[in-house]
C-alpha cells in the first residue's frame, strides 16, 4: 500500500519478464494478463487511490473470527465482495496458417486450371475493323471482317481517315461502318 510509483514500475517489470508468453511459452499468457491488469489498477494514480480505498474498507470490516475474514478475503478475490476492475480482454488471433494455406490452395486450382483447360474459341465478328483482322473484299471497295479460321481475302495492317493515304504495299478499301479506310494486304490463295 506504501509502495512508491518506481517501486511498482520496477515489480511489474520483473512480473512481465517472469511471465511473459514469448519467454514462457503460450501456457503463461493467462498469469500475463493478471500482471498487465495490475498494471492497469497500480499504475494509474486515480485507480490505484480508489484500489487502496477498498483494502483500508476490507481491513476495517475484517470481523474479529479468522474464519469469516478469510471467507470475506476470497470474496474480495473472486470479486464478490467490491466491484473489483474488468479484466482486459485479449484480442481474437488472426487464422495466418489457414488463411496461408487457402490463399496457396486457389493459386493451385488457378494453375491446374489453367493446363488442363483448353484456350477458348477466337471472338466474333463485331465488324469494327483493327489492325491484324482478317477481311473480305467486295467489288465495291468495302472491307468487311470474317473470322481468321474461315475463308478470308485480306489482313488490315492498318486504319486511316479518309483523307490520308495507305502506306505502301497496302490497299486501301472502305470501312463498311463508314469508320475510315481499312489498308489491307492481300494474302496469296
Amino acid at each position: 500500500q506504501g509502495a512508491a510509483p518506481s517501486e511498482i514500475r520496477a515489480a511489474y517489470r520483473r512480473a512481465a519478464r517472469a511471465t511473459h508468453p514469448d519467454r514462457h511459452g503460450d501456457g503463461s499468457s493467462g498469469r500475463m494478463a493478471a500482471v498487465n491488469d495490475a498494471w492497469r489498477v497500480l499504475g494509474d494514480p486515480a485507480l490505484r487511490r480508489a484500489y487502496d480505498e477498498q483494502l483500508a474498507d476490507l481491513r476495517a470490516a475484517r470481523p474479529t473470527s479468522a474464519a469469516s475474514g478469510s471467507a470475506r478475503a476470497s470474496a474480495y478475490e473472486h470479486g464478490s465482495a467490491h466491484s473489483a476492475p474488468p479484466m482486459p480482454v485479449t484480442p481474437a488471433k488472426v487464422p495466418w496458417r489457414f488463411m496461408i494455406s487457402m490463399a496457396v490452395a486457389g493459386i493451385a486450382l488457378l494453375v491446374v486450371g489453367r493446363i488442363f483447360t483448353s484456350p477458348s474459341d477466337p471472338a466474333a465478328p463485331d465488324n469494327i475493323l483493327r489492325a491484324g483482322d482478317c477481311v473480305t473484299l467486295s467489288v465495291t471497295l468495302e472491307a468487311s471482317e470474317v473470322v481468321c479460321s474461315g475463308p478470308y481475302d485480306a489482313v488490315v495492317r492498318s486504319l486511316v481517315p479518309f483523307d490520308q493515304q495507305c502506306p505502301t504495299g497496302a490497299e486501301s478499301y472502305r470501312d463498311r461502318q463508314g469508320m475510315g479506310n481499312a489498308c489491307v494486304e492481300r494474302v496469296s490463295p
